[in-house]
């Protein structure tokens, strides 16, 4: 037997995680999630994104050679100063990747350069924090595009063909032409306030403008119905029970809001797998929750005693936590 104390290496798996993630808690959130979503992620929340992401690769695939990525990027820093100028009826800016740059730039010129270089992105890495880099996963697992390196699948090449090209002819000639040989340059200015104004309305208006009948069939199929995705038919009934819940102006996700989303699930000839998977997700949430809002916190108390954080815990949760907690 050992009389000396002695420490051991730290076990990795108990390691934090990094400052985004330090409990590593997203790993188990995805396992459970992909259960009743299969195609989308936590950041792919943005339609026109989705937009933005089919019209690149069109356009991407219509320069053609190697340079598609470079292409992609153009692409989406025109749309990006589109959304900027758009006006809102209701007044409200929604924001996108690459909001803080583009609008800087527009408040020195309204000339811009667009180029794939690092000092025309929109972002510090439009690669990686872009579309391209967060959207192309999402994308291929919904349909949109697909084999590796993606290119558009045939039904988003059939609506991009159909709905979005015939809007842009006339800022952009027959098939828009006229914006893919200016996608084709390495660089060129976009004149926001001079003869791009109107392509960029037109843009702003793909991107933020209602949707067609045709566009609203194709999505709620492969973005919000998933039919591609290995859990498409629990996500389907998942979407219709959310569906049901649009005019409760008051409706929120939370432990309380999944029961209920599960009880209903389960009282459906179709629905049981999904309660089940929603009912472990809300056990999950019980536990990880408390976790990660104790550790934010704790990592504010440097200097403070055990007991009183403890007691200032207790103060503020009381015993709520036992009633969903297993202590022992």
């Amino acid at each position: 037997m050992l009389n000396t104390p002695f420490l051991t290496a730290l076990d990795s798996r108990a390691a934090v995680k990094g400052s985004r993630d330090p409990l590593g808690v997203q790993p188990i959130w995805t396992r459970l999630g992909r259960e009743v979503i299969g195609n989308l992620t936590t950041v792919t929340t943005s339609l026109a994104d989705f937009v933005v992401m089919m019209l690149g690769h069109y356009f991407a695939e219509e320069v053609g050679g190697s340079s598609k990525l470079s292409t992609f990027l153009k692409w989406e820093q025109i749309c990006g100063y589109a959304r900027a100028l758009a006006p809102r009826a209701d007044g409200v800016f929604v924001s996108f990747r690459g909001t803080d740059r583009v609008r800087a730039r527009l408040a020195e010129s309204r000339k811009v350069t667009v180029s794939a270089d690092a000092e025309a992105q929109i972002l510090g890495d439009q690669k990686t924090y872009g579309l391209w880099g967060l959207y192309t996963a999402a994308s291929r697992a919904s349909g949109l595009i697909e084999g590796d390196p993606g290119g558009l699948s045939d039904a988003s090449r059939d609506l991009v063909e159909r709905v979005y090209l015939p809007r842009l002819a006339s800022v952009a000639g027959h098939g828009a032409k006229a914006l893919v040989a200016r996608l084709a340059r390495s660089e060129f200015v976009l004149d926001t306030s001079g003869r791009d104004g109107p392509l960029l309305e037109v843009v702003a208006e793909l991107l933020l403008g209602s949707r067609t009948a045709e566009e609203r069939t194709f999505f709620d199929a492969r973005l919000v119905r998933g039919e591609l995705a290995d859990v498409s038919a629990r996500q389907s009934v998942l979407a219709t029970l959310l569906e049901e819940t649009l005019h409760e102006s008051d409706w929120r996700l939370s432990p309380r809001s999944v029961r209920a989303l599960a009880d209903h699930a389960a009282r459906r000839a179709d629905g049981e797998a999904l309660a089940t998977r929603l009912e472990r997700l809300r056990t999950c949430e019980l536990l990880l929750a408390p976790s990660v809002a104790l550790f934010e916190h704790v990592l504010g108390c440097d200097g403070r005693s055990p007991d009183e954080v403890s007691t200032q815990l207790h103060d503020h949760w009381g015993t709520g936590l036992r009633s969903t907690l297993d202590a022992d």
